[in-house]
């Protein structure tokens, strides 16, 4: 292309070697300039962190949806269920993840308490083993998110698990290593499929 450029304004006259090396070099360094330019200030991918934590002490489990990024503004929409023994339960505690739209600035995160109540058999009693009462011994959180960013990009994260020890309500990510007919009481149907929208 220098070539071309050097000799460009008289195609019939003489090759200048110096004029094409100079072209080139400047063609060279807008090139340069311009991947330079476009790798330091690409646009930030959008992303999400999503945690489940027991609170030590306590009876409760901290949810914390959290925009990371330092400047993409994410609308997300949270869906979460809770299962024990075998049976999803409503918790009024939750009703801020029935898929109402969240706006989080860069930095800003969303977070949700909720008690995990007592084993029935528990009450006014000493602890014993949770799996003893009849009642099986974890319970199940699952939550996904819908999200879409201000550049219009969109995804989804999950549905996420985490299994809560009714006896202290220790909270631990679940990942399945097998396939049983069922988990803690929770069909492997459940564990498998999106969170059903219909419910909210």
């Amino acid at each position: 292309m220098g070539v071309g450029i050097a000799i460009g304004p008289n195609w019939s006259g003489e090759y200048d070697g110096s004029l094409a090396m100079l072209t080139a070099t400047f063609i060279a360094i807008v090139w340069y300039t311009y991947f330079t330019y476009r790798a330091v200030h690409r646009d930030e991918a959008s992303r999400l962190s999503l945690e489940a934590e027991g609170v030590t002490g306590k009876r409760h489990v901290l949810v914390r949806l959290r925009n990371p990024t330092n400047e993409r503004r994410i609308a997300a929409r949270v869906f979460a269920e809770f299962w024990r023994d075998g049976k999803r339960e409503c918790i009024d505690d939750l009703k801020s993840f029935r898929g109402e739209t969240l706006v989080l600035t860069p930095g800003r995160e969303f977070v949700v308490l909720f008690e995990i109540g007592v084993a029935p058999g528990l009450v006014g009693s000493p602890l014993g083993p949770a799996i003893e009462l009849g009642e099986c011994e974890f319970a199940l959180l699952r939550i996904e998110v819908e999200w879409t960013d201000d550049l219009g990009a969109a995804g989804t994260i999950g549905p996420d698990n985490w299994m809560i020890s009714v006896l202290d309500a220790h909270v631990t990510q679940f990942a399945r290593v097998t396939h049983s007919q069922e988990w803690m009481g929770v069909p492997e149907s459940v564990l498998d499929a999106p969170i059903e929208r219909s419910q909210f």
